[in-house]
């Protein structure tokens, strides 16, 4: 038989594991929570696909390359959500809300690995919500130094707001999301990449169990 001491000592025993077992329950569904979000591409949330681009540079032949970007995915957003319009506008780039700008910067300001060849860079930020890879902002700058003809303008400012929709790179020399832009615009599994990353409703944004976040977990 069981003596008192003994049996308060396996009953507390047995509250102390089943203690740890619900936090390490917990803390396995918070960095799961994590590193799920980490692992989703970015994309803007049903309610903030209204976007407007609006084109920094100052300059007509960066003007006519971000009007065609926005032409272009235009016509491919189709059953995505996504609404896109132009305008021009001055002033430094911003990052925030429903907006794309354009800014243009020397290349040495695009970073300082040569061996990336930049002639543009987007500067994509997640919003507040904490497990679905929401866009908050995004803003985009290309080169001002580069020499770059009309063609290879259009190129790098369709392949970046590529990038400011949510789009990555890829290996295909007839996509528009190859690293060093193939092309002007996108092809058919550019499109279809881009439906397949809208094709969905947007969850409640709890995290963890208690809907509480300590540092990078969800409790």
């Amino acid at each position: 038989m069981t003596d008192p001491p003994s049996l308060y000592r396996a009953v507390r025993t047995a509250n102390t594991l089943l203690l740890a077992a619900a936090v390490a329950l917990v803390l396995d569904q918070s960095v799961a929570s994590a590193l799920s979000r980490i692992s989703l591409v970015p994309h803007w949330r049903s309610d903030d696909r209204t976007l407007v681009v609006v084109d920094k540079t100052g300059d007509s032949s960066w003007n006519e390359a971000s009007r065609h970007a926005v032409t272009t995915f235009s016509r491919s957003a189709t059953g995505t959500g996504l609404q896109l319009t132009w305008t021009s506008g001055s002033g430094p780039c911003k990052s925030g809300g429903s907006r794309i700008e354009i800014c243009q910067e020397p290349y040495q300001a695009l970073g300082d690995d040569m061996a990336l060849d930049r002639e543009g860079l987007t500067d994509l930020r997640l919003g507040p919500d904490r497990k679905q890879a929401h866009i908050g902002g995004t803003s985009i700058i290309v080169c001002s130094n580069c020499g770059l003809q009309a063609p290879r303008r259009r190129i790098v400012a369709t392949h970046e707001l590529g990038h400011a929709l949510g789009l990555e790179h890829n290996r295909r020399l007839s996509s528009l999301m190859f690293p060093s832009g193939g092309t002007d615009k996108p092809d058919e599994q550019d499109v279809q990449a881009l439906r397949d990353l809208y094709a969905h409703a947007d969850a409640e944004d709890r995290c963890g169990f208690f809907d509480v976040v300590v540092g990078p977990f969800c409790l």
